[in-house]
């Protein structure tokens, strides 16, 4: 599921960042039907247009709508990443237990006091 939905993530990202690039190829896939359907000078002879004034009335209205964004729109998206380097020793407490078993015997417990909801290593670790 989760490789679904990374999947499809991938997939609307790069078409948000490549939609002109597949407004051209979807125009040369399909250039005849187009040409026919929304070409301006299709009646005209010996017409090299092609659509290509259809292509550019389209990228010129993508840009248009693009520009109608606000600049404070287009950067509240942005979040700022701060890092901070702290020393974990300050947070991690390491305790020794006594194995049940007494194959092991010591088990070592980390407790994590801020970084359980976090990160999630496992409680206990043996040492051989």
């Amino acid at each position: 599921m989760k490789s679904i939905i990374t999947s499809l993530f991938v997939v609307l990202i790069l078409f948000q960042v490549l939609h002109k690039t597949w407004m051209v190829v979807l125009y040369q896939y399909n250039k005849e039907f187009i040409t026919n359907a929304f070409c301006e000078k299709k009646d005209i002879q010996d017409n090299d247009c092609k659509a290509n004034c259809y292509l550019e009335k389209q990228a010129k209205d993508i840009d248009d709508w693009e520009g109608k964004i606000p600049q404070n729109l287009k950067n509240i998206f942005e979040i700022p990443l701060y890092i901070s380097y702290f020393q974990l020793n300050n947070f991690i407490k390491i305790k020794y237990i006594q194995s049940p078993n007494h194959n092991n015997p010591v088990k070592i417990q980390l407790e994590y006091s801020f970084l359980k909801d976090i990160f999630h290593p496992p409680t206990i670790i043996k040492i051989v």
